[in-house]
């Protein structure tokens, strides 16, 4: 909500967790139309075994 994320890893796993009780990587209010969504750029990805990480920088942000 605050605008403050420059970067973000994602990390993507052969495995699916879920449920109604399951946790959400993204809180916060979110947006109402998705011209306003925060835009990032991949800068990277790196494998770990199965795992997947990518690298994700900011490049546009709409700050309500």
């Amino acid at each position: 909500d605050l605008g403050i994320v420059q970067r973000a890893y994602c990390f993507i796993a052969p495995k699916i967790f879920g449920g109604r009780e399951a946790k959400t990587p993204v809180e916060g209010r979110g947006v109402d139309l998705a011209s306003r969504a925060f835009q990032f750029e991949k800068r990277g990805m790196q494998t770990f075994g199965d795992d997947i990480m990518i690298d994700y920088r900011l490049s546009q942000c709409f700050v309500p």
